[in-house]
């Protein structure tokens, strides 16, 4: 036995996410808990077992016949029940500081952070309040050790897929806030389904039975923001064969969702900040200011403290905005959901190919190494990245074996974000300046992304808001809001009328030609 193996020696089993340490959380009314992350049943991922004994007892045995899981919220429990596992339970001891594992040589063989347990192997009590460990029994199961805070079933759970406790406590803020007639300003990094919450306000509020309308504040030139937020009279100018309400007017009784507000113009910002002061506004072209009832929610990725510094945003609006503020959280900080959205979201995938998920539960493709780099990767791209994984991995799942299903996983990694970046190298790509950007180095991701800003900023490691932003200071690229009505009629009817044709066509974004069709009464 070598001393690495040897019971009480301290081991770096704290994970770590693209080389920066999560830092452990105060571990005061907190609890020890298995969570699965991998199992030959794919139902059983995300069962929990809270491992109150060992705070009891000081010991528990871990095996295919104890503990018993659950799922969060309730349910039928049950142990793990692997038929290729020893009955020779694997123990869980305290031993001061450090949690004692203890594997016999005649039970199921037992993996640490990736390494064999031979003997006892002891886990430093701070690893399991920041990622958490990986233990891996018999290369068929996967669970994190880790600590959880008290168990909550939250009554509605607003379509939010996930049962970490920073996910539990946006559920008690949106419960708390929904009712109110407040602004709401939702604060995140790109990615984290900051749209899925202003989706679950509004569904949770009084306005429910209005509009939800979503703005995306970034794509919105200045030169057009007045007549896209405030609509305008037929005849106010070229182009408006017809009366427009606007997003204001759209959103009257309901919610105006302003997403990427952090990159609207300083212009536009002035703009809102009128509407927002007393509810009224006045359509180009019209006399008369109309009132709007609406409800503001406002996203953005950006720090709005640090652009009010830099004179990017202006105060009065952030005060206006920031009625009450919602912080959505990273998915690498809520890492026990991981396995659980990911299954989530193939399953999603599989129905709409018209697949069941899983295809073939008799073959289990989704291995233990699989999930552990699932869990172990940065996901700068937060839950949207791991969507597009899962789609990856759902087309491949229903022909593969489990080495073409890692393949994907490996392929769709590296395509979605790059697997050596880690999130503070993606953060400080993003704060690019756009001087750094040549027009022809944009011009090139634009055309490579089928004129589509976003997937086009990801290749340039910059924000989406930096890219409309090079994007209106570039006289290469075409906007859609400089398009004619006799060109978009010509060119729509030479393609059959197929928008993403005539989107490359015309070297334009499809969303701007849409918004560009329709203020021309052509949709």
């Amino acid at each position: 036995m070598s001393s690495s193996d040897q019971p009480g020696g301290n081991h770096n089993v704290t994970t770590r996410r693209g080389g920066a340490r999560v830092l452990p959380r105060k571990a005061a009314n907190r609890l020890e808990a298995l969570t699965v992350l991998c199992h030959p049943d794919l139902r059983r991922v995300g069962e929990e077992s809270r491992l109150v004994a060992l705070t009891a007892k000081g010991e528990i045995e871990l095996s295919r016949l104890t503990p018993l899981f659950v799922q969060p919220g309730g349910g039928a429990a049950a142990p793990l029940e692997d038929p290729w596992g020893s009955r020779t339970p694997v123990t869980l001891s305290r031993h001061g500081q450090s949690l004692r594992i203890t594997a016999p040589e005649t039970a199921t063989r037992v993996r640490i952070a990736g390494d064999t347990v031979i003997g006892a192997r002891d886990i430093p009590m701070d690893a399991l309040d920041g990622d958490g460990v990986i233990v891996e029994l018999g290369e068929r199961v996967l669970l994190l050790l880790h600590r959880v805070g008290r168990p909550r079933n939250p009554v509605d759970r607003f379509s939010i897929v996930g049962d970490h406790e920073k996910i539990d406590a946006l559920r008690d803020e949106i419960s708390d806030v929904a009712g109110l007639n407040l602004p709401v300003l939702l604060l995140g990094e790109s990615g984290t389904g900051k749209e899925l919450v202003a989706q679950a306000l509004h569904r949770a509020s009084g306005r429910r039975r209005g509009p939800l309308v979503s703005v995306n504040m970034a794509a919105i030139p200045t030169a057009t923001a007045a007549a896209q937020l405030f609509g305008h009279v037929r005849g106010a100018f070229t182009g408006a064969v017809r009366d427009s309400d606007g997003f204001f007017g759209a959103a009257d009784g309901g919610t105006l969702f302003l997403d990427e507000i952090g990159h609207a113009s300083l212009d536009v910002q002035a703009l809102l900040l009128r509407a927002l002061d007393d509810g009224d506004v006045q359509r180009i072209g019209s006399q008369t200011p109309q009132r709007r009832d609406v409800r503001v929610i406002a996203a953005t990725d950006e720090d709005l403290t640090s652009a009010v510094e830099h004179g990017d945003f202006r105060l009065p609006l952030l005060h206006r905005l920031g009625g009450y503020r919602i912080s959505v959280p990273p998915l690498r900080a809520r890492g026990a959901d991981i396995a659980r959205l990911f299954l989530h979201f193939c399953e999603q995938q599989c129905s709409a190919m018209g697949l069941d998920w899983p295809p073939d539960p008799e073959v289990p493709r989704l291995s233990p190494g699989i999930m552990t780099r699932l869990f172990e990767h940065s996901w700068p791209g937060n839950v949207r990245e791991l969507r597009n994984v899962a789609r990856r991995v759902a087309i491949t799942y229903r022909r593969g074996s489990e080495a073409d299903v890692e393949m994907a996983v490996t392929e769709a990694l590296a395509a979605t974000s790059g697997a050596s970046e880690t999130p503070e190298r993606l953060r400080d790509a993003s704060r690019r300046a756009p001087a750094d950007i040549s027009e022809a180095e944009l011009l090139r991701a634009l055309e490579q992304s089928d004129w589509q800003p976003a997937p086009a900023a990801v290749s340039l490691g910059i924000s989406r808001g930096s890219i409309y932003k090079l994007i209106a200071r570039c006289d290469g690229v075409r906007k859609a809001a400089d398009l004619g009505r006799d060109e978009l009629v010509a060119a729509r009817d030479e393609v059959q009328g197929d928008l993403s044709v005539l989107a490359r066509t015309l070297r334009v974004s499809k969303r701007g030609l849409m918004m560009r069709l329709k203020e021309l009464g052509l949709d």
